[in-house]
C-alpha cells in the first residue's frame, strides 16, 4: 500500500504540467525577473476590497498598487522587476519592452501598467502603449480616455512625421498624463484588422520615434497563443517579458510561447510570476515599509530603506 501510494503521487506529479513555483521556471531554463504576490489581501486591507477608487475625479483600479499604495510589499516587488529589467540596458540605450503572456488572464496588462508606473516613479520618461487592440484594459485601469489612440495613429498619416526627429516630441505631447514622467497611448478603436496595423511601417516608425524620445517604452500586447499580434510586435522591440500565473499557466504552453517567439528572432528578457504566494512555497518575501523591513513584510524595527523581494 505504501509503495502504491508513493507511485501514485509520482504519477500525478508527472502528469501535472501546471506552473507550481519558482523552481519550475528556473528548471526549464528561463530567467526569473521577479514574483508578484496575490493582490486580494492588500486590496482588502488598503481599499476595503473595492475594485476602483476615485482620485480627484478619476476612477482608478485598486490593482495599481505602486501608484496607490507605494509602501506595500507588492509595490516593492514591482520595483524589483523594474530594476532587473534596467540591467538589460546597462549600455545606456533606451529600452522598448514588449509585455505578453502565453494565454489569457495571466495578468499581463496589470503587470505592464504597474511596470510603467514604477519606471515613471523612478524619474524615467516612460511611455506605455496599449497595443492590445482586441481586448484593451490599460486605459480602464488608469482611468484614461483612449478614444483617440494607437489604432487612429496607425490608420492615419503620421508615419512621415514619426521619421523626423524634430517632430517626435510634439507628436507624443498629447499623450502625457497626470502621473509625473508617464505618457500613455491607449488602444483606440480599430477599423482595420489589428495584425495589419501592428505590422505596418507606421508602427515601426512609432516605436523608433518612441525609443528616441523616452527612457523606457512598454508595449502591452495580446497573449502569444491567442493571436499573432505579439509575434508581429516582438521583433520590433528590444526584449520581451513573459507574464505567467502561478498555479494556472501550463508549462507546455509557456514552452510553445518561447519557441514561437524565438522563431521570429525575439529576445526573451525573462519571466514574471503573478499570484505567487511565498508562504505556501516555503520561501520568504521581504516587504518595504515606512518603519523598516523584514521577512513576510513584517517590520523588524530598523530604519526605512529600499526593501528586497527574495525567494
Amino acid at each position: 500500500g505504501l509503495v502504491f501510494g508513493v507511485a501514485l503521487a509520482f504519477a500525478r506529479k508527472s502528469m501535472n504540467h501546471t506552473l507550481r513555483g519558482v523552481e519550475d521556471i528556473q528548471d526549464n531554463g528561463y530567467t526569473l525577473l521577479g514574483v508578484i504576490p496575490p493582490m486580494q489581501a492588500t486590496i482588502k486591507q488598503s481599499f476595503n476590497g473595492k475594485d476602483t477608487i476615485e482620485i480627484e475625479g478619476r476612477s482608478r483600479s485598486t490593482k495599481l498598487i505602486p501608484l496607490l499604495d507605494p509602501w506595500s510589499p507588492i509595490a516593492e516587488n514591482y520595483r524589483l522587476v523594474r530594476t532587473n529589467l534596467q540591467y538589460l540596458g546597462r549600455g545606456g540605450a533606451s529600452q522598448v519592452l514588449l509585455v505578453t503572456s502565453p494565454s489569457m488572464s495571466d495578468g499581463k496588462t496589470v503587470t505592464s501598467t504597474n511596470l510603467a508606473l514604477t519606471s515613471a516613479q523612478s524619474g524615467l520618461r516612460t511611455l506605455l502603449i496599449e497595443a492590445d487592440l482586441r481586448r484593451p484594459g490599460a486605459a480602464r485601469l488608469l482611468g484614461f480616455n483612449s478614444r483617440h489612440g494607437l489604432a487612429e495613429i496607425l490608420e492615419g498619416d503620421a508615419w512621415p512625421a514619426f521619421e523626423r526627429d524634430e517632430d517626435a516630441e510634439a507628436l507624443f505631447y498629447p499623450y502625457s498624463t497626470d502621473v509625473d514622467h508617464l505618457w500613455f497611448i491607449g488602444a483606440g478603436s480599430a477599423t482595420v484588422p489589428p495584425a495589419e496595423l501592428l505590422g505596418s511601417n507606421t508602427m515601426r516608425a512609432l516605436l523608433k520615434a518612441a525609443k528616441r524620445t523616452f527612457d523606457v517604452v512598454i508595449v502591452d500586447s495580446p497573449p502569444v497563443l491567442a493571436v499573432t499580434d505579439a509575434v508581429i510586435l516582438a521583433p520590433m522591440c528590444d526584449a520581451t517579458v513573459l507574464i505567467v500565473s502561478n498555479d494556472k499557466t501550463d508549462l507546455r504552453a509557456l514552452e510553445v510561447t518561447r519557441q514561437t517567439l524565438s522563431a521570429v528572432g525575439a529576445k526573451i528578457a525573462g519571466v514574471v510570476i503573478n499570484g505567487f504566494n511565498a508562504k505556501h512555497a516555503g520561501t520568504y518575501t521581504y516587504g518595504y515599509y515606512k518603519d523598516g523591513y523584514g521577512p513576510d513584510g513584517k517590520s523588524d524595527g530598523r530604519a526605512s530603506g529600499d526593501g528586497v523581494s527574495a525567494n
